[in-house]
């Protein structure tokens, strides 16, 4: 099982975080978002994620 991190920021403001995470050596940053409701069938991704949720 992959490590899972949690960080309480308080940090709302999206361009501070795309701002962070890029600092932080993260690339190709950016913000996505669901309309209420969506669903997605299981799946996986090949590379490591970041989810900042504010």
């Amino acid at each position: 099982m992959k490590n899972i991190i949690v960080k309480k920021t308080g940090i709302t403001d999206p361009m501070e975080i795309m701002k962070i995470l890029s600092e932080e050596g993260y690339h190709g940053v950016f913000s996505w978002y669901d309309t209420p409701n969506t669903y997605y069938p299981w799946h996986k991704h090949n590379d490591y994620e970041v989810r900042w949720i504010y």
